[in-house]
């Protein structure tokens, strides 16, 4: 979905969330384990897999930030990184 709107304009890319793949739910859970199986994961700064502290996976994304601080939210560059399994889904 929208990849004419952006072809169009790539500008807009930002405000509409890009292209969006469409699934129909029956086929939801084929599609996301397809999806998790060729995703880019995290890496660290040498290049070295980051392995997940609870389950040992190395299928680790940036977790979402949590600004639960006003200084957080006015100056969000000075929040560390943090990084959550794809697969047990610990925040570390």
């Amino acid at each position: 979905m929208d990849e004419k709107t952006i072809d169009t304009d790539p500008l807009v890319s930002n405000a509409i969330g890009g292209v969006k793949l469409l699934v129909h739910k029956n086929d939801f859970e084929k599609a996301a384990t397809i999806y998790n199986e060729i995703r880019t994961y995290q890496k660290d700064k040498n290049g070295n897999d980051i392995f997940c502290p609870n389950c040992n996976s190395t299928k680790i994304l940036i977790a979402p930030l949590k600004r639960k601080n006003i200084f957080f939210m006015l100056f969000p560059f000075f929040e560390k990184t943090k990084h959550i399994c794809n697969n047990c889904k610990t925040v570390f």
